[in-house]
């Protein structure tokens, strides 16, 4: 169904710039900082730092309005818990000189914005895929709460992700290096 790639196919212009338009910015922006999180901190502790993500999702989707049982919340307590744990153990058996400690700073803090990053995004789909799970919401949804299906989203926000990826590789690469490094 090619319309499902255009905002139109959505109730209204304005949900689409609410809740699809950051979707497809914190894509790209996920991975950019993640990466720059690697070159930091290393793999071992950017993966120790993304098993807060479903602690951050939760917290975020609970702050967004969705409902959670006392038993969903015992799981993201354990998990937190493990991470956090993980992650002061990783953190304390890095070399702390003054240069290391700033780039494990910085690394760490790439991180999370990217953690952050991918809950806001996770949260935002989780609303167009669910929307009566937020408090507000009804089984009855109006046509503006219209439940997506997974692949209408991610062809929504397709187009304007990957401008946005093409928009930051030309403000941080060199379009001529590599069109001189190109062989048949």
């Amino acid at each position: 169904e090619p319309g499902k790639n255009w905002p139109g196919s959505m109730a209204s212009l304005r949900r689409y710039c609410v809740m699809v338009i950051p979707i497809a910015l914190c894509n790209p922006l996920t991975v950019v900082f993640n990466n720059k999180a690697l070159v930091y901190v290393g793999a071992g502790l950017c993966a120790v730092i993304g098993t807060l993500s479903p602690v951050a999702v939760a917290l975020l989707a609970r702050v967004f309005g969705r409902v959670m049982s006392r038993l969903s919340w015992l799981g993201v307590l354990v998990a937190f818990s493990g991470g956090a744990l993980i992650t002061k153990t990783e953190i304390h058996d890095l070399d702390m000189g003054d240069a290391s400690a700033a780039a494990a700073i910085a690394g760490i803090g790439f991180a999370l914005a990217s953690v952050g990053l991918r809950a806001f995004k996770i949260v935002l789909m989780d609303q167009l895929l669910a929307p009566a799970a937020y408090q507000g919401g009804s089984k009855g949804a109006t046509k503006a709460e219209e439940t997506l299906s997974p692949m209408h989203v991610y062809a929504l926000q397709a187009g304007p992700a990957a401008l946005v990826s093409v928009m930051f590789a030309l403000s941080t690469e060199s379009v001529g290096r590599a069109m001189d490094q190109l062989t048949p």
